[in-house]
């Protein structure tokens, strides 16, 4: 990314977002990041990354000694967006919600960020921080059916539902999201995921060279760039990959630990690759998939790996999702197994031919460039001036 200059006299001037996050800034690239990276050009913006645990046996060590030094746990993307890896001490007697909000108000002191922050919340654990930081207000943004997930806390529907009585704006990223937090919260917005359109639409001027690990991996490759967790349908690829040994299935990103991956020889478990170049990868690709089972969790998706396909002017195949649209020679949909394969089978036919593999791209391109993070973060803005005139 780009580094941002901004102006002392700028600085001073701008209000405080101090954004809890539920991932590390430094792991997948998704919406708190692309959101944030954004606001920042109007904003102050204090990403928290979610807590380290620690003990007390490892702060009296010499480098644990280091942790209440703010210097060592700030980092820098730009003078308006900075990151808080903030600890807490689990055998510690001061609760979690006063020993983090300290650090937060220390780290906005030694910032000189005086102002009442705006409370911004992904990780419904930080509800305790509620009151504690001087917050001129709240925004929950719920981007997933967090309660759903398999490694949820059992308190997180509580936590939410005190969440959403408490906050001022509650943001949601799908449909059927919005449709459920808007019977508790009158002041819910929805704010579909996004493609970051800038970078991903890159792809389109990629020469013929493939990136080094991809060179002994035939076409055509059906591609896949995100988390394999839970959510994939590891029996959908095993099908595909059984049923079609002249196909090639390229997945990428960080996997789950304890997940059995399938280890047919034509699936390529490639691991997390860099998010500058993941473009370079999409363009290697012939067409993409989005291969989750059905599931609470993925009734509430709005997969960004969607808009980030198209942006790079690519086909997608997805299972049928209520937030992935129906668009005739971009994406298809197939519902069940046989279904998918069948649409999978139409899709790299389709792009087979030059002329409608162009017509595919300018199109995907086109929905992509509609639904960038740039709309949606304009979208924010008019909501943040109007709620909390900022």
């Amino acid at each position: 990314m780009s580094t941002l200059i901004v102006s002392h006299s700028q600085r001073t001037s701008k209000k405080v977002i101090v954004c809890i996050s539920s991932t590390h800034w430094h792991f997948l690239w998704q919406r708190p990041q692309q959101i944030m990276s954004r606001l920042s050009s109007f904003y102050n913006i204090l990403f928290v990354d979610p807590p380290a645990q620690v003990t007390e046996e490892e702060l009296k060590k010499p480098t644990g000694g280091q942790l209440p030094n703010l210097a060592h746990r700030i980092t820098t993307i730009h003078p308006s967006l900075k990151i808080l890896a903030p600890y807490h001490c689990a055998g510690s007697s001061e609760p979690y919600r006063l020993m983090i909000a300290d650090q937060i108000k220390r780290t906005l002191t030694y910032l000189g960020w005086h102002d009442p922050p705006l409370l911004w919340i992904y990780n419904l654990a930080a509800v305790p921080l509620v009151g504690h930081l001087r917050e001129m207000g709240v925004v929950y943004d719920c981007v997933d059916s967090f309660a759903s997930f398999s490694w949820a806390h059992p308190d997180t529907h509580l936590w939410e539902k005190e969440l959403l009585c408490k906050a001022q704006v509650v943001f949601t990223s799908a449909r059927t999201l919005y449709e459920k937090r808007r019977q508790l919260n009158a002041l819910t917005y929805l704010i579909p995921n996004a493609a970051d359109y800038g970078h991903f639409a890159k792809a389109e001027h990629f020469g013929v060279n493939d990136p080094p690990d991809l060179k002994h991996i035939a076409r055509p490759r059906l591609g896949f760039i995100g988390a394999a967790y839970e959510w994939l349908d590891y029996g959908l690829l095993s099908q595909l990959a059984a049923n079609h040994p002249e196909w090639h299935l390229v997945m990428i990103g960080p996997q789950q630990h304890g997940i059995e991956l399938p280890q047919e020889p034509n699936i390529y478990w490639m691991g997390i690759r860099d998010y500058k170049v993941l473009p370079w990868y999409l363009a290697c690709m012939d067409v993409m998939l989005i291969p989750f089972v059905r599931n609470q969790t993925t009734e509430h998706a709005n997969p960004i790996k969607l808009w980030e396909y198209l942006a790079a002017g690519k086909a997608v195949i997805s299972t049928a999702l209520p937030e992935v649209p129906r668009v005739p020679g971009v994406i298809w949909v197939g519902n069940g197994h046989a279904e998918f394969e069948d649409q999978c089978r139409q899709a790299l036919e389709w792009v087979n031919s030059p002329e409608k593999r162009l017509e595919l791209a300018v199109k995907a391109r086109a929905i992509a460039r509609a639904n960038s993070w740039e709309v949606r973060c304009q979208e924010i803005r008019e909501i943040l001036r109007e709620r909390f005139r900022i």
